[in-house]
């Protein structure tokens, strides 16, 4: 009896409940609900874009925090803005639904208008999520598209990798969602990403591979091609293919290039830049303000059996190429004259130093003359000139200065009160005396 006894106790103490949601199903179950908060599940067709609309849209995110096995996940739905032909905005999400066969993602992948599209936010230190447009975007030609990333560290693990994709694949087919999912894994820096897409009975794989260095025949279009032909897998012979390049060229040494403009004086006025002359704002930057220069050469849609491009020979001469186009990085750590001279405008007006502060000396004097004395006030005018309060502070006698210079108070009073200098000099000074 006794034995029954514990026999029953090990069943129950192992007894396992598979009604229980799992931390995989709960996960699945959320990616899910945030496709449906979306409404990323109706059957869409996105407005048709004109020529270099594309390149000039307005993008857009949105973004949802998941948690999968202890781990913290951010889900980022990228899409853009674009207007209608009747001139009303229309974003990826809104549009009619319709009954058409073609795949809109794959249809957006296959158009030459999307290729090479510029960058118009990038830096050394913004990620691929945080450049404008993405990566994704400018890889794969895509007007909509999900990430999925964790909020720390990076995936690399392959089977986490997979579990994560799975799940993507899982949810996309629950819920009839028919945008492309994309998981980032590996460091930052490589921008890795592993992507599907299903709709309308197609699933396309977006895979990527990260080599240290390139492969010797990965170098040139003719080997390109044969991988490419390789890929396609079908016995048939494959069509002559449509190619489009672009190469890029870095200019980065700006040591023996003068400048569009005469750098400012870095000696006048004991090492402050850009102060010339009262009444002009400095401009410019002290600096050079452009860190690199970048060339790109770009043949677009041209047949593979129009151009050679191989180790030994190439017809990609970048004086050929139809298309050119000009990129300029500036330097993350400029020095802008306009910018510091406002910035510090704004603090001036905003501060609560008196008078004293500013003039020291010059706003109480013992050998005055007969202002200060109560029998001279009386007799005289109560309402003085500024001409003769400020003759007593150009005399050579005084000695006593506050924190501005005497060079530097006395043109500013002189410019601020033009009545007070006998001789005006400069246009508005004449005319305000007059």
């Amino acid at each position: 009896m006794a034995t029954e006894a514990e026999d029953g106790d090990d069943y129950d103490l192992y007894h396992y409940d598979f009604t229980t949601a799992s931390d995989w199903e709960i996960f699945i179950a959320r990616l899910e609900e945030v496709i449906h908060q979306w409404k990323l599940h109706h059957k869409r067709k996105l407005p048709r874009l004109k020529r270099g609309q594309f390149a000039e849209t307005v993008w857009q995110a949105q973004s949802e925090k998941l948690m999968f096995a202890d781990v913290e996940f951010t889900m980022t739905r990228h899409f853009t803005k674009i207007e209608s032909v009747d001139g009303a905005e229309d974003t990826a999400s809104s549009g009619p639904v319709i009954d058409d066969d073609d795949d809109e993602p794959l249809t957006d992948m296959m158009r030459l208008e999307h290729d090479y599209i510029p960058v118009w936010s990038s830096g050394p230190y913004l990620t691929a999520e945080e450049t404008q447009p993405h990566v994704i975007a400018r890889w794969y030609g895509l007007r909509e598209f999900v990430v999925l990333a964790p909020v720390q560290g990076s995936i690399m693990s392959e089977s986490k990798l997979k579990v994560l994709l799975s799940s993507l694949c899982i949810a996309v087919n629950n819920t009839n969602c028919e945008v492309p999912m994309f998981v980032r894994a590996l460091e930052l820096w490589q921008k890795f990403y592993i992507g599907i897409y299903e709709g309308r009975g197609v699933r396309a794989k977006f895979e990527m591979i990260h080599l240290h260095r390139v492969p010797q025949q990965c170098k040139h279009l003719t080997g390109l091609l044969s991988l490419f032909k390789s890929k396609v897998g079908s016995g048939a012979p494959v069509e002559p293919v449509a190619v489009s390049a672009r190469f890029m060229y870095t200019l980065q040494d700006w040591t023996h290039f003068e400048w569009s403009q005469h750098p400012p004086d870095l000696d006048l006025f004991h090492g402050e830049v850009g102060f010339e002359e009262l009444g002009k704002l400095p401009f410019g930057a002290v600096s050079e303000p452009i860190s690199s220069l970048i060339l790109y050469t770009t043949w677009p849609d041209v047949m593979e059996t129009v151009v050679v491009d191989s180790e030994s020979y190439t017809d990609f001469e970048p004086t050929q190429a139809p298309l050119w186009s000009l990129s300029a990085k500036k330097d993350s750590g400029l020095s802008l004259l306009l910018t510091s001279y406002l910035e510090e405008f704004l603090n001036l007006c905003m501060n609560n130093k008196t008078n004293k502060d500013y003039l020291g000396d010059l706003t109480k004097d013992s050998s005055s003359g007969d202002y200060f004395e109560p029998f001279s006030q009386l007799m005289e005018s109560r309402i003085p000139t500024l001409s003769d309060l400020l003759g007593q502070y150009t005399s050579p006698k005084r000695q006593a200065e506050g924190p501005i210079s005497y060079q530097i108070l006395m043109p500013i009073l002189c410019y601020l009160f033009p009545d007070a200098e006998k001789t005006p000099v400069s246009i508005y000074r004449v005319l305000f005396c007059n």
